[in-house]
């Protein structure tokens, strides 16, 4: 091969590199991994937001399940991004996020189940709990107009403000003085005047009912909200971090052969200039030389015709 043409082999090999150099170092990896990090951090937001629009239902600070509904919805399509997203593939680690991404899909369709299941039982218990004052108050009314007497009245107020201080406490004694009071008008349901009997076995059905769904819910609510989903994503965001500082590692390494092949390029072409100019100079010498010499030769040849005296003609 001529030194000519081995230059050029170099040159284009030299190029090839570069160009393959700089698109590694031109990845979009960062923004993959932002957008990824952006995505969990906006699942677990969704998730803290279901978690307190949960106890406010619980503790009737939010009258409706709309909010409810709509996070779950919105949960739902972001852990189907998470599922999708194609972050770390390129990495024999895509295993472990593949693994921990199940994990955290599972723990989503768990607590989504709860919350339907919470929703229902909760519906039951803020039914019961909103007609039992109501109902009360008829039938203490309506047993003092009657002159029923007082005791049987009282009972019916006990059994008011111990349902209603169990259904908004964790003291379970109250529960235990409910169902005592609830056994006790029981016992004494024929001292009620006949035409209210009705009405009361639907007051105790509801005091029952109270006493049943409330520890459910409770439980419920929190299985709900101690939901290691927000561990998850802090899991998978730490695994998505660990790979983002692999791959910048690489960018960087690749960032280093690219300078070092650019100062070798820069370095072969301030080379090559220098060997054009020395060439050049020595050309111009030879050149010179050649046009002394030829000088010389024409001096020389120069050819004088005289006559038979010897003077030029």
């Amino acid at each position: 091969m001529s030194p000519a043409l081995k230059q050029i082999a170099i040159i284009l090999s030299a190029t090839l590199v570069l160009l393959f150099l700089y698109t590694k170092i031109q990845d979009n990896h960062v923004h993959s991994y932002n957008s990824s990090i952006e995505l969990l951090r906006k699942t677990k937001q969704v998730d803290t937001l279901l978690n307190q629009d949960v106890l406010k239902v619980r503790y009737n600070l939010l009258l409706h399940y709309d909010p409810l509904k709509d996070e779950a919805i919105e949960l739902r399509g972001l852990e189907q991004q998470i599922i999708n997203n194609k972050f770390g593939e390129e990495h024999n680690g895509n295993v472990e996020i593949r693994k921990h991404i199940d994990a955290l899909s599972a723990m989503i369709n768990n607590k989504l189940t709860l919350v339907e299941s919470f929703k229902s039982r909760n519906a039951i218990l803020k039914n019961s709990s909103r007609y039992l004052p109501g109902a009360v108050k008829n039938m203490v009314q309506a047993l003092t107009a009657q002159k029923t007497k007082t005791a049987l009245i009282n009972q019916i107020s006990d059994l008011l403000g111990n349902t209603l201080s169990y259904s908004i406490t964790t003291d379970e004694s109250f529960k235990s003085r409910v169902i005592e009071d609830i056994d006790t008008i029981k016992q004494n349901r024929n001292l009620y005047p006949e035409e209210l009997r009705t009405e009361l076995d639907h007051l105790l059905l509801h005091a029952e009912i109270i006493t049943r769904e409330k520890r459910p819910v409770d439980d419920l609510a929190e299985q709900i909200t101690s939901s290691a989903i927000a561990q998850e994503l802090d899991n998978l965001a730490n695994i998505y971090t660990y790979y983002h500082e692999i791959k910048v590692d690489e960018t960087r390494i690749y960032q280093t052969y690219l300078y070092v092949l650019v100062l070798a390029m820069l370095a072969y072409i301030g080379y090559i200039v220098m060997r054009l100019h020395n060439n050049a100079t020595r050309l111009k010498r030879t050149v010179n030389d050649l046009n002394y010499q030829k000088f010389a030769l024409d001096q020389h040849s120069i050819v004088s015709i005289t006559d038979v005296q010897g003077k030029i003609i």
